[in-house]
């Protein structure tokens, strides 16, 4: 049986369609509900929506009759997520604020032209405001890292050549002051969780957990289970044998003897019973923590158990167009491909530079030694 055969009866992303909102409204976001209609609000009104919308051709990743790639948003997320995230970043190069030191402290007219500048790269067929509030909250994340990039260099006592000097000495100001120092100094220590270096948290490196999952699915020809995932992305060059950390490990522990108990026979049955592994995962790690995270997922969290994680959990990972949601994986799996190739032909590039730069001093040197003789 072929993987899309094997796959097509389980989920691994939240099929989409034009102007849905089932990925927005859920029981998970009801704490968020308030917060997130003043962001719908606040969307710039200029609009982006394909007209093409019910264009049964239309493929995430693909590039659109403009010269710009279609994106969408699935489980609340923005694909392809690599692409959007690089032009998130760039744009942030160009605009940065003396007083930004963090998301918060950024004006809204300088957010509003950090979305107006992605618009120009990206098009989209659902809702300005769905791809707005995801927009949103991968701007957030990666203007966050931006931060903490530039500090860890004044750490160093070097600069960031990516910010103006002007904007520089404001930053530096503000990190030097106590009140941020004394901040910094918690978050450090919460961050180490009583080790003395900052324990791993994955071994999945920039690679979202979904392209992993996309590995896993092509390389197995079948769908990965949240297990199968969390062991490639939690042990040792993922061995799945040495876990990176006790609490990795704990769990990976918990998972075995739920799997046990649960398999166990019937009384009156030699046959073992039938497993739901994304409950059995979900149970597992404590289910959802105080942030409605489920540990050890990522970003396929939305995908695996659907928007409404905190009910129906066992019952809402199935029922998708799998065609559309096999596609989006492949997507970031050749966005990862052609950055590898793209890295590899660099790297020959300059071997080759080298190699004619070497041979250029071979023959300088020759024609010195038959001066001299």
């Amino acid at each position: 049986m072929s993987v899309m055969s094997q796959m097509s009866s389980r989920r691994l992303r939240i099929s989409s369609s034009p102007n849905r909102n089932s990925t927005v409204n859920s029981p998970m976001q009801s704490q968020q509900s308030e917060r997130e209609q003043t962001l719908g609000q606040s969307v710039p009104s200029t609009p982006n929506v394909s007209s093409t919308a019910g264009d049964e051709s239309w493929k995430v990743g693909s590039m659109h009759d403009d010269g710009r790639l279609r994106i969408e948003v699935i489980g609340k997320l923005l694909e392809p997520s690599g692409k959007c995230s690089r032009v998130i970043t760039e744009t942030i190069y160009e605009r940065v604020e003396p007083t930004g030191f963090n998301w918060k402290e950024v004006s809204k007219e300088t957010k509003n032209f950090y979305f107006e500048e992605f618009k120009k790269s990206f098009v989209w067929r659902q809702e300005d405001r769905l791809i707005y509030r995801a927009w949103l909250s991968k701007a957030s994340r990666r203007y966050s890292n931006f931060c903490s990039d530039a500090r860890k260099k004044w750490e160093n006592g070097e600069q960031d050549n990516r910010i103006g000097t002007h904007v520089w000495l404001r930053w530096v100001e503000f990190w030097g002051t106590p009140d941020f120092q004394a901040k910094s100094t918690i978050q450090k220590r919460n961050r180490k969780a009583g080790e003395d270096h900052y324990p791993a948290t994955h071994t999945g490196g920039s690679a979202s957990h979904r392209a992993h999952a996309a590995i896993l699915a092509e390389t197995n020809e079948k769908v990965p289970t949240p297990t199968d995932i969390y062991e490639h992305t939690h042990t040792v060059n993922n061995d799945r044998v040495n876990w990176i950390n006790k609490k990795a490990e704990r769990v990976y522990k918990r998972i075995k003897e739920l799997r046990e108990l649960r398999s166990q026979p019937l009384e009156g049955s030699s046959e073992p019973q039938h497993v739901d592994e994304d409950q059995l995962f979900f149970d597992a790690v404590g289910g959802l923590d105080n942030r409605n995270r489920i540990y050890g997922l990522g970003s396929l969290q939305n995908i695996i158990y659907g928007p409404q994680s905190s009910c129906q959990i066992a019952t809402s990972r199935y029922n998708s167009n799998f065609n559309d949601d096999y596609h989006q994986m492949q997507v970031e799996l050749q966005e990862m491909k052609d950055l590898v190739k793209e890295l590899q032909q660099t790297r020959d590039d300059e071997l080759q530079e080298m190699r004619s730069q070497m041979n250029e001093m071979k023959n300088q040197l020759a024609m010195v030694l038959n001066n001299q003789n």
